[in-house]
């Protein structure tokens, strides 16, 4: 029975695609086209840290679509990175980790703080008013 080949962050010919504080996503690019330039093996390692080998190592796979124009693993669809962070945070860890933000998240929270912001800067200069007696 043959090994599943995985390779270590630290090779030379691994790319990553996308990292926060729970995976790495990471393309092999152990084969060339017809013109001698690197290409990836169409997969896309998983990586997470191993507490135990205080390492990053791949714990899985999952391949591009381009059919779907997304990422399968198992019977879950993915179309961006953050899909895939946000899926692996929640589900394949013994505990629950936090998931990253997605891009619609963050812009909100953004937006949530400048209306903070400004209905403090607001109410601030009010309460400047109604010291002055007008």
């Amino acid at each position: 029975m043959a090994k599943f080949f995985r390779p270590r962050l630290t090779n030379k010919l691994i790319d990553i695609d996308y990292q926060d504080e729970n995976i790495i996503l990471a393309k092999y690019y152990n084969q060339r086209d017809k013109y001698g330039y690197h290409m990836h093996n169409g997969i896309t390692y998983v990586f997470t840290y191993n507490e135990e080998l205080k390492d990053w190592r791949v714990s899985d796979t999952i391949e591009f679509c381009p059919d779907s124009n997304g990422w399968w693993f198992r019977m879950s669809f993915f179309n961006t990175h953050e899909d895939i962070a946000r899926y692996w945070a929640l589900f394949m860890f013994d505990e629950k980790r936090t998931p990253p933000l997605t891009k619609k998240e963050k812009e909100d929270r953004e937006m949530d703080s400048l209306i903070n912001a400004h209905i403090c800067e607001y109410s601030e200069g009010m309460l400047s008013l109604s010291h002055t007696g007008a």
